[in-house]
């Protein structure tokens, strides 16, 4: 992916994915859109603690952790903690709420009493915390207690929010996770606008047609995506039994879309360096995938846009000194992208790494 590319998806299609992403979802009809969620607070602590000690820092453990437990102390720590982002049925009123297990709710609210003031009653049970830009609603039901930036809001609780987040709790430490085949399509078009926006204005000062097309295609990408992603799943795990901690990225596509077909080769994915992965490394990671044939050609082209790029930052790069200098760091340049595009052209990527 070439520097202009990069550019211009951070400024516009960042802010808006962002903003897309935690204003929509829907409680009632379908599966959430959005929804963040959080291991009970009493396996987290424990899961946090280990990694703390872990990694040198038990000292900070010992300053920082009492200090949480305290937070915690009216939290229900065999429960998780949780938060969904709901859209009404016309697709145009967005409403978040968060849902806290609690064993004492009038307890809890005390202590953000102490931070933010007292709470205000604003009828049928809900309390209301006034802050300079926006009201903050809170109500218990059944050892829930749920906060939403309206009291309406929080008239048609679910019994049981811990269900909306899929198991992911159980899973995850943290999660978040994304149902984007439920976000209407004028939001994926108002972020595609954002976007496209981006990119031709980055445009404006490219004079080169490889790039040109290079983003081009990217765009078409970007545009599948849109289209195609059904589920997209962010999960951190830390795991003191097995002395480990991971992260994960999965996503799924809409079934019968082009995207689908393109993953289907996938399943059956194996890697032949499996060697590489030595037991008790620090880090390891393997990247195996298969290359649609159809996208071959766009691949090696989006190399050969980044590798054009490389050089001309590289020929412009005031901090190498000599033209022995430039001339090393093009070679290695030009011998990645050469390994990376002969192996594009083969249909197959596989690596693997530890350290």
């Amino acid at each position: 992916m070439n520097a202009l590319f990069r550019k211009s998806v951070f400024r516009r299609f960042v802010p808006a994915v962002c903003a897309v992403a935690l204003l929509a979802t829907s409680l009632q009809a379908q599966k959430p859109l959005a929804v963040v969620s959080m291991k009970p607070s009493d396996q987290l602590l424990k899961d946090v603690d280990y990694l703390l000690q872990a990694t040198g820092t038990a000292p900070m453990a010992a300053f920082v952790m009492p200090v949480v437990r305290e937070y915690l102390q009216h939290v229900d720590g065999d429960r998780p903690i949780g938060m969904a982002l709901t859209i009404d049925e016309t697709g145009s009123e967005f409403t978040p709420m968060a849902f806290v297990p609690v064993t004492d709710s009038d307890a809890f609210v005390a202590q953000i009493e102490l931070m933010m003031g007292p709470a205000g009653d604003a009828g049928d049970d809900v309390r209301e915390f006034q802050m300079p830009d926006q009201s903050v609603f809170l109500k218990e039901q059944d050892g829930w207690l749920f906060v939403s930036q309206t009291a309406e809001a929080l008239e048609n609780t679910p019994e049981n929010p811990a269900e909306l987040l899929q198991g992911l709790d159980e899973a995850y430490d943290l999660a978040i996770q994304a149902n984007l085949s439920n976000l209407p399509q004028f939001y994926k078009q108002m972020a595609m606008a954002q976007i496209q926006a981006g990119v031709e204005q980055g445009l404006t000062d490219q004079d080169n047609a490889d790039s040109i097309e290079a983003v081009k295609m990217q765009m078409e990408q970007m545009q599948q995506l849109m289209d195609d992603v059904d589920v997209i799943t962010i999960g951190w795990a830390i795991d003191p039994a097995k002395k480990e901690t991971h992260m994960d990225f999965s996503m799924t596509a809409v079934a019968g879309s082009d995207m689908a077909k393109q993953m289907e080769p996938m399943a059956s994915v194996s890697t032949k360096y499996s060697g590489f992965l030595v037991p008790g490394a620090a880090i390891s990671g393997n990247l195996s995938s298969v290359i649609p044939e159809d996208q071959i050609d766009q691949f090696v082209a989006s190399l050969d846009s980044a590798e054009q790029s490389a050089l001309t930052e590289i020929e412009n790069d005031d901090q190498l000194q000599g033209d022995a200098a430039r001339d090393a760091a093009k070679k290695l340049v030009e011998m990645f992208v050469d390994i990376g595009r002969n192996t594009a052209k083969t249909g197959k990527m596989d690596a693997a790494m530890s350290l």
